[in-house]
């Protein structure tokens, strides 16, 4: 089935189809002499190929997936790049730039979809064009090129592994000692690195050193000649010393490239990168370094890498990430942004006040609940938009994160880890990913590996015009970031909880859940947060050049090492219900009790408020008519209620479920409930004085509950029959109750 002369662009963000001119077309207008037609179908061409255009070739582009050998599929490709192709530079060059623009992206979502043989014929085709592809495509496709060897121009911007060298004084150290090469066979490292009268050995690969005041590092292959790390050298390349390896940092660093003073520029150095804050910008440039995950040692690299930032970070902070910015000379002097040869390139930012990190917000105690809300909602949203990974992620790609663990722990410092908790956290890892192996791989087809951030903690979050903002997302690596959505949000929970902070990760986790609904992840985020918590307890201990001097160091490491202990053991899930009339508090109670229940990070709180008004299909603060509060509406939200405890139940999550349960049948099946999924149950049943709880309704704000004073009224005339859950006085403070409770439930 050919496509028709005019474009049918189908998919997208559009409904049906819509239909534009084509470049073909266009240039036949301007052949005519219609040139104001031909600029206004050059416009609704790039607003249509924006919108819709690029939804039609997608789809094509995932029917050849599916059926790789269909011809006629593939002639519909073909055409679809032939038309978006159309070769209409000698009429006017801005309508081909739309178009080459436009197959860019579609260039792009190729390589997404592992399809090199489609990746290929596009490139091809804008080599034909006479067009050189944007550097982040061009990085993309010579790696895929690469990875199925194909012969593509692009090859040259491959990005090799580079040979680190480490130039030590001294003996070897025990650390170093038990590593072997990748292969299980010596590599003879070259001549540059071997120092006469030096034994030289190759490191494993991958493996983790810190070079002190530069960061961590991964390194690729390695040879050591001694114990302490003075340097790391990039073979060839520049090196990785303390304070800058660009010519132009103390240039930039004066301020006047920026226009500005010396004492207006701060700069912050991270292992791949300086940051020039000045005013309200911030510029990034990335620094001519290599590791076995990246390498930016070449300009071209570095554009291309600053580029795909750019792209990545402007999914979920397009009011963040302005764009990319040459660094050139004139007359002499160096200047950001001018115009002329590149000598460097800038990622340029809106710079936001420090104090708006999230890492500092909850440092500072200022982690409100409504802020905590808002964050498990931006993420949630942050994953609805990731693009689908189906051909990342997945058991295997789990295991070579435990695999790489356990090296990694066994070659920490001697002294940071007892051998017996690194043997204890590397078994329950791994049986923890035998149970889950199905269902880690079930989920690449379902949806939930997708690119996502890869390093989702308070410090990449930030509150930015009064709303929560990912940024600084993994652009080098994509096996870092196209994971498991749960995975993702696992760091970020992790992090809360070694912050001290499970009330806010227990509201992250419920707000997301509510945004996202993946009720089946949960059975995986206490193994998930396990890994993060073992990666950052390795990740520090390679810091520590010397355990005996740095006893902090150790207590971290240690302290991460015995949070992931703590995660990884199965947990039974408990479901606790609390009834009681309106005013008594459940809904407080539930709130401080969740977050203390395990599995960690906490329960899942069912609210009939709530789950009330979202199945009327309203927000949780509008009120309702009072016909929504019949029988036969209570009897829905119930039944609505214990469904929802049923599935997180079996997904292996507590659940606190936070309703009246004025009826003895509704009591009945909540316990019911927990007895056919084996969760052990608790029930509540809180008391406090009419006066008391009318005054608590007349005092409510912003609240889900529609109970005034005449509902409290007559639910104390009401008679609710034999409660043989636990009675617990609520007229107290709110620490008295949860106490009470807490000794209730056996947590105490």
């Amino acid at each position: 089935m050919a496509l028709p002369s005019v474009l049918v662009f189908q998919g997208g963000d559009t409904a049906g189809s819509v239909r534009c001119h084509g470049p073909q077309e266009i240039a036949q207008l301007v052949g005519a002499g219609a040139r104001e037609r031909a600029v206004g179908a050059t416009r609704e061409l790039g607003d249509v190929a924006e919108r819709a255009g690029r939804g039609r070739v997608v789809a094509l582009l995932e029917d050849e997936r599916a059926n790789p050998a269909d011809a006629e599929l593939s002639g519909q490709l073909a055409q679809a790049v032939d038309i978006l192709l159309a070769r209409v530079t000698d009429v006017d060059q801005g309508i081909e730039r739309r178009v080459v623009d436009h197959t860019q992206c579609v260039v792009e979502h190729a390589l997404d979809l592992s399809l090199p043989g489609a990746a290929k014929h596009f490139g091809h085709q804008l080599h034909q064009r006479r067009r050189r592809p944007r550097p982040a495509t061009r990085l993309a496709f010579a790696e895929a090129a690469e990875e199925h060897q194909l012969d593509v121009e692009a090859t040259e911007t491959l990005r090799r592994q580079e040979h680190l060298a480490l130039n030590l004084n001294g003996t070897i150290p025990s650390r170093f000692t038990r590593r072997r090469s990748v292969h299980g066979e010596h590599q003879p490292p070259p001549a540059s690195v071997a120092p006469a009268g030096r034994p030289l050995h190759l490191l494993q690969k991958p493996s983790n050193v810190a070079v002190r005041n530069t960061g961590e590092i991964t390194l690729g292959h390695v040879w050591y000649v001694g114990p302490t790390v003075r340097r790391v050298h990039l073979l060839g390349k520049a090196s990785m010393t303390q304070g800058s390896d660009n010519p132009l940092v103390a240039e930039l660093e004066s301020g006047a490239p920026f226009g500005v003073a010396a004492d207006e520029v701060t700069r912050v150095d991270s292992h791949s990168a300086h940051v020039f804050l000045v005013g309200e910008r911030a510029f990034k440039v990335k620094r001519p370094v290599a590791f076995s995950f990246l390498d930016f040692t070449t300009e071209p690299q570095r554009r291309a890498a600053l580029a795909a930032e750019l792209r990545l970070n402007r999914r979920f902070a397009p009011m963040l990430y302005v764009g990319l910015v040459k660094i050139v000379r004139v007359d002499g002097n160096l200047v950001v942004g001018g115009n002329g040869k590149a000598l460097e390139w800038a990622l340029e930012m809106v710079r936001f006040r420090a104090d708006a990190q999230l890492d500092r917000i909850a440092a500072e105690g200022r982690l409100s609940a409504e802020l905590v809300r808002d964050l498990g909602r931006a993420v949630a949203a942050l994953h609805r938009r990731a693009p689908l990974r189906p051909d990342k992620g997945g058991a295997e790609a789990m295991a070579e994160v435990v695999r790489g663990n356990r090296e990694d722990l066994d070659n920490a410092p001697t002294g940071v880890f007892a051998p017996a908790d690194v043997d204890a956290v590397d078994r329950a890892a791994c049986d923890a990913l035998d149970r889950f192996r199905r269902m880690l791989d079930r989920r690449r087809g379902t949806g939930h590996v997708r690119h996502c951030h890869g390093d989702l903690h308070l410090g990449n979050l930030a509150v930015f015009r009064g709303r929560v903002v990912p940024f600084d997302c993994i652009e080098f690596n994509e096996d870092f970031a196209c994971i498991d959505t749960v995975y993702d949000l696992a760091f970020l929970l992790m992090d809360l909880i070694d912050r001290d902070q499970p009330e806010a990760a227990q509201v992250v986790l419920q707000a997301w859940l509510t945004a996202e609904g993946d009720v089946e992840g949960l059975v995986l985020l206490p193994f998930f947060m396990a890994v993060r918590a073992t990666i950052r307890a390795k990740v520090i201990a390679f810091a520590i050049a010397d355990p005996s001097s740095e006893p902090e160091a150790v207590e971290r490491a240690r302290r991460y090492l015995t949070l992931a202990q703590d995660l990884l053991p199965p947990h039974a899930p408990i479901l606790v219900a609390i009834g009681g009339w309106s005013g008594t508090g459940k809904s407080t109670l539930a709130q401080r009790l969740a977050p203390e229940l395990l599995p960690v990070p906490g329960a899942i709180v069912l609210r009939s408020d709530v789950i009330r008004k979202h199945l009327e299909g309203v927000d949780s603060l509008t009120r309702l008519d009072p016909v929504a509060y019949d029988q036969d509406h209570n009897d829905h939200v119930y039944g609505a209620l214990r469904d929802a405890a049923r599935r997180l139940l079996r997904a292996g999550c507590s659940v606190v479920a936070d309703a009246v349960h004025a009826r003895a049948e509704e009591r009945a099946a909540i316990e019911a409930v927990a007895t056919a999924e084996g969760a052990t149950f608790r029930g509540l049943w809180l008391e406090a004085p009419a006066e008391c709880c009318c005054a608590r309704v007349r005092a409510r704000r912003g609240d889900a509950s529609d109970a005034n004073e005449a509902v409290v009224t007559a639910q104390f005339r009401s008679d609710p029959g034999p409660v043989d859950w636990q009675h617990l006085s609520a007229a107290g403070d709110t620490d008295t109750v949860v106490a009470a409770a807490q000794v209730a439930i056996g947590k105490c």
